[in-house]
């Protein structure tokens, strides 16, 4: 059975990538499902007057997908036409009770990833917020997630208030790593570095929100961003007005949690200086002290970072894990010793750092594909008793 024709307006903000992205999920979930939609799409928020909606709805409109602006918003509040809202920053649209889907982001999710990226990173001396100048509501919970998150470890953050924005930044103690609520601000932070003479990421790490390619791609240096999944939002939101086109009576009004995809990591946060500082660390008290017997928590101790953290950034830094670094460093001098001494292999054992003979004959093996014995035998010449 052919489906019914549909007349849906799509009003996106095109002053980026994310509407562009939100219009290609849009379009690619119509043409997959093969849905007989008529499209009027309008670039520009600001042309979706109250006016314009009240037209709309006269002309037999089926659906809004909408970015809406503060003037439109009582309008569309007031519509019965089934409506998926991209954003949800006006009051006057929590007023309607069906027929209506708001997309929100999950921005104490945000918050907090922003706060996990600076902390994989490593030590830094401050951590700092700046937020959106208008202080909405949506910047306030990214930052109070970003606080929350960072002062589970002890570490404080610093919010810019106002004022000279690259003053600020240099009175930070460095390396600072800072974030901000969506990119264009970012890209805001990173001209204040410029002024202020501060080296972005040396001194200054910075982080923004959205993943805007052309924003951050077109950044000196190029942004790290959270990614938000624009054309997957797209998709869902052509989904869900699919849905609620098709429903028999208008369903209760509802909001739609979106969580952030990650971060995107571009040159304004690697390489970050405290990344090569604290894996030389681990390298270095791992080189001088696998053979007393320590394990990957020793390590993190030694360097004063979490478990997590020191597995994480010196897998990053080095390819390998703190287990098969301490493994490998073992099994050198080990070898070495092999070579160079008539030490009995037990004894070689135990000095390695490993925990009995068996378990050494076993990994030895595994990693040289030949016992300690017949190592021994071809380097020297010698058969050892074990």
């Amino acid at each position: 059975m052919s489906r019914k024709e549909r007349s849906v307006l799509v009003s996106l903000w095109s002053a980026g990538s994310c509407g562009r992205r939100q219009l290609e999920g849009i379009l690619d979930y119509i043409t997959s499902m093969h849905l007989p939609w008529s499209l009027r799409i309008i670039m520009d928020p600001k042309e979706l007057t109250p006016a314009a909606i009240e037209e709309a709805g006269r002309c037999g409109t089926d659906g809004f997908i909408a970015f809406v602006n503060p003037e439109s918003a009582a309008a569309l509040a007031a519509s019965e036409v089934p409506t998926v809202l991209m954003s949800f920053p006006q009051p006057a649209l929590s007023r309607r009770r069906s027929g209506i889907v708001r997309f929100v982001n999950d921005n104490d999710q945000i918050g907090r990833m922003g706060a996990e990226h600076f902390l994989s990173l490593g030590a830094f001396a401050s951590h700092a917020f700046v937020p959106d100048e208008q202080k909405r509501g949506w910047s306030r919970m990214r930052e109070r997630a970003f606080r929350e998150r960072l002062a589970e470890e002890g570490m404080p953050c610093r919010t810019f208030g106002g004022g000279d924005l690259a003053q600020w930044l240099a009175s930070l103690p460095k390396p600072a790593a800072v974030m901000a609520p969506y990119d264009f601000r970012a890209r805001e932070v990173l001209d204040a570095c410029r002024t202020a003479k501060l080296m972005v990421p040396q001194e200054v790490a910075v982080l923004g929100v959205d993943d805007d390619e052309l924003v951050c791609e077109s950044a000196r240096p190029t942004l790290s961003s959270i990614r938000l999944d624009q054309f997957a939002y797209g998709r869902l939101a052509a989904k869900t007005l699919d849905g609620l086109m098709a429903a028999r009576r208008p369903p209760r009004a509802r909001n739609e949690t979106l969580a952030a995809d990650r971060v995107v990591e571009r040159e304004s946060t690697r390489p970050v200086p405290p990344l090569a500082h604290l894996s030389r660390r681990m390298a270095a008290f791992v080189r001088d002290h696998a053979t007393d017997g320590i394990g990957p928590d020793d390590v993190a101790k030694a360097a004063g970072v979490s478990r997590r953290l020191a597995d994480l950034r010196f897998r990053q830094a080095t390819g390998t894990t703190l287990r098969r670094a301490i493994e490998d460093r073992r099994l050198e001098v080990l070898s070495r010793l092999l070579r160079e001494t008539s030490t009995p292999i037990a004894k070689l054992s135990r000095r390695c750092g490993f925990r009995d003979a068996l378990w050494a004959k076993y990994v030895f093996k595994r990693r040289f594909g030949t016992t300690m014995r017949q190592y021994r035998a071809a380097e020297r010449g010698v058969v050892e008793r074990e």
